[in-house]
């Protein structure tokens, strides 16, 4: 029963895929609003279901998440029309990658110093052109039973330029979820695929008083702390 579900759910996606990618390309005004549905559409078939606390934010923001698996980004996107910042090797994950790349997720590699200065410039310009973006500082996905350090950078265009940030909270239920340590995407990804349902709870706060970004960071990852523990 466990992999008859994991096959109907792939296969569920692939559809899913296949009918809003062609409206994504032709429909242009509509891509946010598009990619939200896919997220959402996505979400369902996983058994994702989702409780939330506090309000969503609206318009232009750069919002904040702790990380916790690649499951976050349809959670998080099927709630708010938002482009992802998602580190650079994901652009080479088979299907998805090329998926995230031409729906408009911005790329960063945390390694270089150089490259966090294009994404900061980048980030600047998207949310001053009125969209909404979210990142997840910790830089990597961790277990759940600690918000990892933020990496600051990330920070750098909210503090410069004053921008609106909001911070949200993951918590899910089944142990299963998060990604992290040793395990392989395929095998996390067979696990997850296999589960019954999905529930996770999304704690929405914000904005933030405005900083420089240490203590944006710092303000963000006790924000979401408080809210999670």
């Amino acid at each position: 029963m466990k992999i008859v579900r994991a096959v109907v759910r792939v296969a569920a996606v692939c559809a899913a895929t296949a009918l809003l990618y062609p409206l994504f390309v032709i429909v242009r005004s509509r891509r946010s609003s598009i990619v939200r549905r896919w997220h959402a559409t996505v979400a369902r078939i996983l058994g994702v279901r989702i409780t939330v606390d506090g309000t969503p934010p609206r318009g232009a923001f750069l919002l904040v998440s702790n990380h916790l698996s690649y499951v976050d980004v349809v959670v998080l996107g099927g709630l708010i029309e938002t482009l992802f910042v998602a580190k650079a090797d994901v652009r080479d994950w088979p299907a998805l990658g090329p998926l995230a790349s031409s729906t408009g997720t911005v790329f960063i590699d945390r390694q270089s110093r150089r490259d966090a200065v294009r994404v900061t410039t980048l980030l600047r310009e998207l949310v001053g052109g009125g969209r909404a973006i979210v990142v997840f500082p910790e830089g990597t996905s961790s277990d759940g039973s600690d918000v990892l350090p933020f990496n600051t950078p990330l920070f750098e265009a909210a503090a410069d330029d004053a921008l609106p940030v909001w911070y949200a909270a993951l918590r899910y239920a089944q142990p299963e979820v998060p990604w992290f340590g040793d395990a392989t995407f395929t095998s996390h990804l067979r696990t997850l695929l296999q589960l019954p349902r999905i529930d996770v709870h999304v704690s929405f706060g914000g904005p933030l008083l405005p900083g420089d970004r240490r203590t944006l960071a710092r303000d963000a990852r006790e924000s979401i702390k408080w809210r999670l523990y």
